[in-house]
């Protein structure tokens, strides 16, 4: 089953936090969206029945498939915010930008689209 763009962002969250080298738990998340921990265990619950995630004692970790999507998706989400720059928005209007879309555009239209603007070289 594909997940839902809730289920994307969340995916995507727990891979950014998993990425400082400390364990993920529910509360961080909730913290990072600024939403109820409630609302968070709710969608943890989806997460682990589709297996994107498992649970070590508290906290949170990305299987090998939560992993692969969480790595596509911040890869979109970088190569999305260097085109839109390189096309001359600002940094904070790109990064809303390609935080909505880094979950429904595919890494290979991105890396086409930078060849074609000449915006190859932009280092992620």
């Amino acid at each position: 089953m594909k997940p839902s763009n809730t289920n994307y962002m969340y995916l995507k969250t727990i891979y950014n936090l998993s990425q400082r080298d400390e364990p993920v738990r529910s509360i961080d998340i909730a913290f990072y969206h600024n939403v109820s921990k409630p609302a968070v265990s709710c969608r943890i619950r989806e997460l682990l029945k589709e297996k994107y995630i498992r649970m070590d004692n508290k906290e949170i970790v990305l299987t090998e498939k939560g992993l692969e999507i969480g790595e596509k998706i911040s890869r979109n989400h970088k190569l999305f915010k260097a085109l839109l720059e390189s096309l001359g928005f600002d940094q904070d209007n790109a990064d809303e930008v390609a935080s909505l879309s880094s979950y429904v555009i595919d890494s290979r239209s991105l890396e086409s689209c930078l060849k074609e603007t000449s915006t190859a070289s932009i280092r992620l």
